[in-house]
């Protein structure tokens, strides 16, 4: 059990694990996958209970394929089953018990993977989840296809393109599964859509030489109205929302690489002079692209 405690909090959140019924030693296991910064898997402990102080920075869906659960978060109750889930906000705090037959199945959405995917990272999910809403069957199929075909998951593994394409996807199809709102204070639920077509028109085209009259011309408002709605609604310019963009796109390739040099991962971000990009990156992540490819590539020799 502690073995398993130490493995699940590499995943997860730092947490105790407390069997219900100490006695023989239960068999434990985790799977785990990454999808981009998403973290996809499943855990087996026998019933046991589970106190998490703090979620850290992402959403955690839970659901159960076998057995059942009852949690609490922020002193709210909940129970699992498997036609209904839970998702966790980032902070949150969370004790839970799983019955002995529990298997359970989560899905860790970091925040960086709505600012790089999704018009805000500050999203507020409702914690209910209905298993068998057909809004949301897309992408529960999905998340089924990817982790039930073996050559799907060594695909992922070793191509960071798709990897990129399969996280957007989920994020994409969470939010039009699942209900939720933006924060407070977040600028991007009262936005006009101008400013929220051009945004869609950037991700979709980050890595194409874009100007300002172009995505002006994608939102529909003159350049001078488009730069007034990006500086008043996100405190920055469209050129510099593309940078960001861009940035982000190329850390995920970073991230994910194991044979691509990093000029190739700037060309394939929209980035046609490598100085600038080298210091605009550093300026955003505080660490040098170099920085970032030498811990993935680390990462894959151990």
């Amino acid at each position: 059990m502690d073995y398993a405690r130490q493995q699940i909090s590499m995943i997860l959140s730092p947490h105790t694990l407390t069997p219900f019924k100490p006695g023989p030693a239960t068999q434990c296991y985790t799977d785990h996958l990454t999808i981009g910064d998403l973290g996809v898997g499943a855990i087996h402990f026998g019933e046991a209970e589970v106190d998490v102080p703090t979620i850290a920075d992402y959403h955690l869906l839970i659901a159960c394929q076998a057995g059942s659960a009852h949690i609490e978060v922020n002193r709210r109750q909940f129970v699992l089953s498997e036609s209904k889930a839970l998702i966790i906000a980032p902070g949150s705090h969370m004790h839970a018990r799983f019955s002995a037959d529990c298997e359970q199945f989560f899905v860790r959405i970091p925040r960086v993977s709505l600012r790089a995917h999704a018009p805000t990272e500050h999203v507020e999910f409702a914690p209910e989840v209905d298993l068998d809403s057909p809004t949301l069957r897309p992408f529960l199929s999905h998340l089924e296809l990817i982790t039930s075909n073996v050559a799907t998951v060594d695909l992922l593994k070793v191509n960071t393109m798709i990897k990129t394409e399969y996280e957007r996807m989920l994020v994409y199809m969470l939010l039009a599964g699942q209900a939720h709102r933006f924060g407070e204070g977040d600028t991007a639920k009262v936005a006009p859509r101008s400013v929220r077509l051009a945004e869609a028109f950037i991700r979709a085209n980050y890595d194409s030489a874009l100007t300002l009259d172009e995505i002006a011309a994608a939102a529909n408002v003159p350049a001078r109205t488009l730069l007034a709605s990006f500086q008043r609604f996100r405190s920055t310019s469209p050129m510099r929302y593309l940078r960001d963009v861009r940035l982000d796109e190329a850390r995920q390739q970073l991230k994910g690489s194991s044979h691509l040099s990093i000029a190739s991962i700037a060309l394939k971000a929209g980035f046609n002079h490598f100085g600038r990009f080298a210091y605009a990156y550093a300026e955003r992540f505080h660490e040098k692209p170099s920085d970032t490819l030498r811990a993935n590539r680390q990462a894959a020799v151990d």
